[in-house]
């Protein structure tokens, strides 16, 4: 999964997602964790998961831990080209042997040259074998929700978006 707490909002999805992912993370699970900063994506997680490991990463994300609650990381909105790179290299690396549920918590991104870099990532992936490979992009924004799905057309099968709303995005965990 990808992290892109950048605005209050997101960094509120975040650590719900990160609660509720606990809750559905089993210890035969690989999971790798990456949170977006302007310095690029960092993974901070790596292995097979507990819950409780998974709970902990609040802490380790979270800038400022004088606060009760996850505080926003800057990032470049298009640095979700890195995120989304990510997603295209497990895709490439399992050759569609093994099952990947790749969530990205994001707002999303309008930029013209990340929406275009987002589109070439697509076009290369729909010619992977992405039968067992599934993208779910949660909290994006209304104003990013057309040129993002527009971006991702060549691989639309493959993906599937929620808006901030817990109703939409719980669905989508729950596939995992």
């Amino acid at each position: 999964m990808v992290l892109q707490p950048n605005t209050s909002e997101s960094a509120s999805l975040t650590e719900d997602f990160l609660y509720f992912f606990s809750r559905e993370v089993r210890p035969h699970h690989w999971v790798e964790v990456s949170v977006v900063t302007n310095s690029g994506v960092e993974v901070f997680y790596s292995k097979q998961a507990t819950r409780r490991a998974i709970q902990n990463l609040r802490e380790s994300i979270d800038g400022d831990k004088s606060t009760d609650q996850l505080d926003p990381t800057p990032s470049d909105k298009a640095r979700l080209v890195e995120g989304l790179q990510r997603f295209s290299d497990r895709v490439v690396d399992t050759q569609g042997k093994h099952s990947i549920y790749f969530y990205m918590v994001t707002e999303g991104t309008t930029d013209p040259e990340a929406i275009t870099h987002i589109r070439e990532i697509a076009k290369r992936l729909s010619k992977q074998n992405l039968e067992n490979a599934h993208l779910y992009i949660l909290g994006l924004s209304s104003n990013n929700r057309l040129p993002l799905t527009a971006a991702l057309a060549p691989i639309g099968d493959r993906v599937e978006f929620a808006s901030a709303d817990y109703d939409e995005w719980i669905q989508l965990l729950r596939k995992f």
